[in-house]
């Protein structure tokens, strides 16, 4: 639909049919799943599940800091900034993810790529990780 649509534009027939019918299929199949689950609910238990992804919270380093950090050519600045930007960024995540599970989350979750931190610091921010979800029991 799409490929005629570049191809074609509106003012084709085709065009317009194709992507009434597309448009008329999702609607029917959002409003009949819409109806299932309001006639026949879920029977089984549910759990409450929170994503959560990165926001700056702080200023990001540079990509030049960046790009040494990763050379492993970083200089104490390079590491300075790096440690400022990634400790508010991913205490933010985990506060968010307290107030998820606060809320009744019994999973949550993030990108891999949302949480940034040196090697030496990954085992430390597990374990809190870890305490923070026995806590919840989440």
């Amino acid at each position: 639909m799409c490929n005629l649509l570049c191809e074609e534009g509106l003012e084709s027939k085709d065009a317009r049919a194709t992507a009434w019918l597309c448009a008329g299929t999702i609607a029917i199949v959002m409003l009949l799943g819409g109806a299932r689950l309001a006639v026949f609910p879920p029977s089984s238990p549910t759990v409450r599940v929170a994503s959560i992804s990165r926001r700056d919270v702080a200023p990001a380093p540079s990509s030049p800091t960046i790009r040494r950090l990763f050379e492993a050519q970083a200089t104490p600045a390079d590491l300075d900034a790096f440690g400022t930007w990634s400790t508010a960024t991913n205490e933010d995540l985990l506060s968010r993810a307290q107030g998820e599970m606060k809320a009744g989350a019994q999973i949550v979750f993030w990108g891999e790529s949302n949480a940034y931190l040196l090697k030496e610091e990954e085992a430390a921010f597990v374990a809190r990780g870890g305490k923070l979800a026995a806590k919840y029991k989440a």
